[in-house]
């Protein structure tokens, strides 16, 4: 992405994955940044939660990772989801500060 790097060259998305203790990757419409994002965090070992509306057009794997699929009445049940699953990752992690990168 041109213009979105810092001053050491690292792109400013990037640097908020290596920054971030947990990901959330939104697949919904399979852009390459969404599957650029998951391979940085999948590579940076951060816990990650892949979410997509229905249909997703998508088949293969998410490096081990579960695709978690909603539709668009059910907004309230995916935060209840992911507010679930952030503080279940939190949990299981030692007593520090978290940042999330959506």
């Amino acid at each position: 992405m041109a213009g979105s790097e810092d001053f050491n060259g690292t792109s400013l998305p990037v640097r908020a994955i290596q920054w971030a203790d947990l990901v959330i990757a939104d697949i919904t419409l399979l852009g390459p940044y969404a599957f650029y994002a998951l391979g940085v965090a999948d590579a940076l070992h951060k816990p990650v939660l892949v979410i997509g509306q229905r249909p997703v057009n998508f088949f293969g794997d998410f490096a081990g990772h579960k695709l978690l699929t909603y539709g668009p009445e059910e907004f309230e049940k995916l935060a209840g989801y992911i507010q679930y699953w952030v503080r279940d990752m939190l949990e299981s992690s030692a007593q520090r500060p978290y940042t999330i990168a959506l």
